[in-house]
């Protein structure tokens, strides 16, 4: 929807912190999380502020949002440590790296 277009245009600008303000205040405005709009949160945040990328991918299940390998393997790069903590993550909830993932 248009909350998760907004969410994508503000990491194209860089500016995860709003993008992140967005999603958060989504319910507020009525409007339901799906997969695709944490996986646009995911991706802005990962390039600038991986730390909250991995947050928010925890936070999904508990949200009764279905992690999927795209914004799991949003979280990989910028070195093997943070590498790492992608993939434990995504086993943690539940998932298995693929093509996409060791890619």
């Amino acid at each position: 929807g248009a909350c998760t277009r907004a969410i994508t245009a503000d990491g194209r600008r860089q500016h995860w912190r709003e993008a992140v303000l967005l999603a958060a205040a989504m319910p507020t405005m009525r409007i339901q999380h799906d997969v695709i709009s944490y996986n646009a949160t995911i991706t802005t945040c990962e390039r600038h502020h991986w730390q909250r990328a991995l947050q928010i991918l925890h936070s999904m299940p508990g949200a009764h949002i279905e992690t999927d390998v795209v914004g799991s393997s949003s979280c990989k790069g910028g070195g093997w440590q943070r590498t790492l903590r992608s993939f434990q993550a995504l086993m943690e909830v539940g998932l298995q790296a693929d093509v996409t993932c060791y890619n």
